[in-house]
């Protein structure tokens, strides 16, 4: 699963403007600092702080299991194959959703054919499926079915899954917002053309259900479902609120769990927390993308020009205080099959920067767009006067909303220039290179190299660790032609309360059903 993160994970600086009033939800709860949220339908998912909600909103038919990390059954029984072609899969019975619909078969088959068949941000996360394609034939192509022949409802609780040929389903395969199950009560609401009940309250079969339907700029709160048949969540009431200054929120004792910390303030926050500060290396990722379909930017020394102009140490030393790594590969080191200094252009060499940048030919203005906040433009515009100094390019950085950075707009002709990205995904090496295959969702840059779609396919049917030498030759390739600039890794924090203990993660995101309230 890939994320869209923008600027959320790094600073709180792009929040909504609130006053945090006092006082605590009832019970053994606890208040978290957070953010505004954009799309409740999980597989809408392009923003962290969205994801963090549907952590305990949704639960799959796998998770992680919160104490060891391994992947274990959740809502699935069991998962099995015979022939490791067709899969069944048995639910657990009993298993409900937050309204007290049943969950069962179908509410997996039909919110993925849906999810297929429409323009949900993660609907490629599907496209391994049998007759993906068929639902989702591409641009300007008309469906030429209504369900992927892939899935097959077999009972009340079972289904069949049948992958596209080479595709091995692994432990973990079904972990992720596109795989949520959503309720009849969505559909209903689909069908009916009015969605906007559901992004106010959404159903989910997690461990914690809405209080009531939240209104912008107000407060999310959540209270633990009674009828959850998984390990019920820890406290009895989670909030999520708006704040405009976290840390002093926590310092009041308003907040109780802090997510975003502006870097600039990191080093005081350590000192002041301690131990309460939870510091961690994470799987996000932060690069600058290339508009390939814009003819000024498809001169591959070019692009090598301007990532060697870079000194990446220099910007995570001083805006970061050390809380980001520069990158020196497209696999971040906490995915599996990183190789340390892969990439060969990642590091400051002003001599060959200025050559390549004469050998491409250009001239004139370089647009930059980076979304929003304070802290974002901080960064751009030290990209910028690393570039000016080092290249004599006349940059100019343009801000822009982070819901703007989207498919539509990155690979229409109007997007003048390279432009910021940042994302959050898993530890498996398919799912970061990924979105460099020619027909995927997220290949914003328009990047296509045949030998590229080999090795990714080639990795993708193979088992692991056998399928990271695959994995590792199409990221060689890939930092050669360099359609993205690998920027840095910035690490992962929160900084808590002492009304709270337990602080765990999983994959990017604390695992908040497992935090305790102390007495």
């Amino acid at each position: 699963m890939r994320l869209r993160i923008g600027a959320v994970a790094l600073a709180a600086l792009a929040l909504a403007a609130a006053c945090t009033p006092p006082g605590r939800p009832a019970g053994r709860s606890f208040v978290v600092s957070g953010c505004t949220f954009t799309d409740l339908i999980p597989q809408n998912q392009t923003w962290d702080c969205d994801g963090q909600l549907f952590e305990v909103l949704f639960t799959g038919l796998e998770e992680q299991d919160r104490r060891t990390g391994k992947v274990v059954n959740a809502a699935a029984e069991s998962i099995t194959s015979d022939d490791q072609v067709t899969w069944t899969i048995k639910l657990r019975d009993g298993w409900t959703f937050h309204n007290g619909e049943p969950l069962t078969a179908h509410s997996f088959v039909d919110t993925w054919n849906a999810t297929a068949a429409s323009p949900a941000a993660l609907k490629d996360t599907l496209s391994w499926i049998e007759g993906y394609q068929d639902l989702n034939p591409g641009e300007g192509k008309e469906p030429t079915a209504t369900t992927m022949s892939g899935l097959e409802v077999l009972g009340r609780l079972t289904f069949q899954i049948r992958p596209q040929p080479g595709v091995e389903i692994q432990p973990g395969w079904f972990i992720g917002d596109a795989y949520d199950p959503l309720p009849r009560a969505f559909f209903r609401e689909y069908e009916a053309g009015d969605l906007e009940a559901w992004r106010r309250m959404p159903i989910g079969d997690g461990p914690y259900q809405m209080v009531r339907a939240w209104k912008d700029g107000e407060a999310i709160e959540l209270e633990r479902y009674p009828g959850y048949r998984g390990t019920p969540g820890l406290a009895d009431r989670i909030e999520f609120r708006i704040s405009d200054d976290g840390v002093r929120d926590l310092q009041r004792g308003f907040v109780d769990v802090l997510t975003a910390i502006d870097p600039a303030r990191f080093r005081v926050v350590r000192k002041e927390y301690g131990d309460r500060l939870v510091e961690r290396p994470s799987v996000q990722f932060s690069s600058i993308y290339f508009p390939l379909h814009n003819p000024r930017f498809r001169s591959k020394a070019l692009r090598q020009a301007l990532s060697l102009a870079l000194d990446r140490a220099a910007i995570t030393r001083s805006l970061y205080n050390d809380v980001a790594t520069p990158a020196d590969a497209l696999l971040n080191p906490a995915v599996l099959g990183h190789r340390d200094n892969t990439c060969l252009y990642c590091k400051l060499d002003i001599g060959t920067a200025r050559q390549k940048l004469a050998a491409s030919g250009w001239t004139g203005k370089l647009d930059l767009f980076c979304a929003d906040g304070p802290f974002n433009l901080q960064l751009y515009e030290a990209i910028a006067a690393q570039w000016r100094r080092n290249l004599g390019i006349d940059v100019v950085v343009h801000q822009i909303s982070s819901g703007d950075i989207q498919p539509d707009e990155s690979t229409g002709p109007g997007f003048a220039g390279p432009w910021q990205d940042s994302s959050a995904l898993d530890n498996e090496p398919s799912s970061w290179l990924g979105w460099f295959q020619t027909d995927a969702f997220f290949n914003w840059s328009g990047f296509s190299n045949p030998e590229v779609d080999r090795l990714l396919a080639a990795g993708n049917a193979a088992q692991a660790p056998g399928s990271y030498s695959y994995f590792q030759q199409a990221e060689d390739i890939i930092l050669e032609d360099m359609p993205i600039i690998p920027l840095w890794y910035p690490h992962q924090y929160i900084v808590h309360s002492d009304r709270v203990t337990n602080i765990t993660f999983i994959g990017d995101y604390i695992a908040l059903e497992r935090i305790k309230v102390v007495d």
